[in-house]
């Protein structure tokens, strides 16, 4: 252990010598980090611990920044791919940041050369190499770019308003949609622009996209949480589920809802239960297929997508794989 005092007692050489150890220790540790996490992946043990990724036991567990987090799971998940870029991470030829930006261009033909060629580059270098690699977004794409808002103009001068005027509100940032669709998409996007003509004149898409976005939200939290009936199915009486039926009945999902409090019902051994409140899904405790009834609260839990898969490889094996 080094103190400041021992620190100050080095000569200029012992100096230079310790930090070229620490930055070799450095480059190892990183290295065996990204290889301890790709097998953390590859058994998936995160959400065995109740978390919804690795992402979050990254960032929740180990205190990783968000950023930090992604570039270790990234490189990781490109070592899985491409085991060299391990070695040369141990190595200090490429870093974490380069590989990052590197992952998504990574084939079987081009990874030994594009490595080459960032071996020792700057941050700078390996951004103009994807560039070259990426001149223009692929045509199917999905883009999504935050632009500011026009700010109002600064009031200066014999404009300026009274002392007493309220101050001026920043409008908040917009975002720009960029996607490609096939014809069906534009024959219901024009057919929707019709339908929604007394209500959005104007046929603007950010009108239109955001009625449809609106609706199917409405639609899909109802299917997900029907914890009102429809009006037009007022004062009837709702069906009951046919006996041995897969489907889950309302008043179980009503049930289990407010039960597991809209949230993943899964508990890791620790007793830590998962966070995720996202992708929910309603799970037979004992699987439909090993006669597990759907019509009793007993028997479903809400879990998050990648639990619920997570539980049924651990059961069933990994089907389709």
């Amino acid at each position: 252990m080094y103190t400041p005092l021992t620190l100050r007692a080095m000569n200029d050489d012992a100096l230079l010598a310790r930090i070229d150890e620490l930055v070799r220790q450095e480059r190892e540790d990183s290295a065996a980090i990204v290889e301890h996490l790709l097998e953390a992946d590859r058994r998936e043990v995160a959400l065995d611990r109740g978390y919804a990724s690795l992402f979050e036991y990254c960032v929740k567990k180990l205190g990783y920044s968000e950023a930090s987090a992604f570039l270790r799971i990234r490189a990781a998940r490109a070592c899985a791919r491409f085991p060299e870029i391990l070695v040369r991470l141990r190595s200090g030829s490429v870093h974490l940041d380069n590989i990052a930006r590197l992952h998504p261009h990574l084939t079987y033909d081009n990874s030994t050369d594009l490595l080459d060629r960032a071996a020792g580059a700057s941050k700078q270098d390996v951004m103009a190499l994807v560039a070259a690699l990426q001149t223009q977004p692929a045509p199917d794409q999905d883009l999504i770019i935050t632009v500011p808002a026009p700010i109002p103009r600064s009031a200066a001068g014999p404009e300026a308003p009274p002392a007493s005027a309220a101050p001026q509100v920043i409008p908040p940032p917009l975002h720009r949609f960029h996607f490609t669709g096939d014809d069906e998409l534009l024959s219901m996007v024009a057919r929707l622009r019709g339908l929604l003509k007394h209500k959005h004149p104007e046929g603007r898409l950010e009108d239109i996209f955001k009625e449809a976005a609106r609706t199917l939200l409405k639609a899909m939290e109802l299917k997900l949480h029907p914890a009102v009936v429809r009006r037009s199915q007022a004062g009837t009486v709702p069906k009951a589920s046919r006996k041995g039926s897969r489907i889950v009945p309302r008043k179980i999902k009503r049930e289990v809802w407010t039960r597991d409090d809209g949230r993943c019902a899964y508990v890791a051994p620790d007793g830590r239960r998962c966070e995720s409140r996202e992708a929910l899904e309603y799970d037979h405790i004992i699987p439909w297929a090993d006669g597990g009834r759907s019509d009793t609260s007993d028997n479903i839990r809400l879990l998050c997508r990648a639990h619920n898969q997570r539980l049924s490889r651990r059961r069933f094996g990994p089907i389709g794989f």
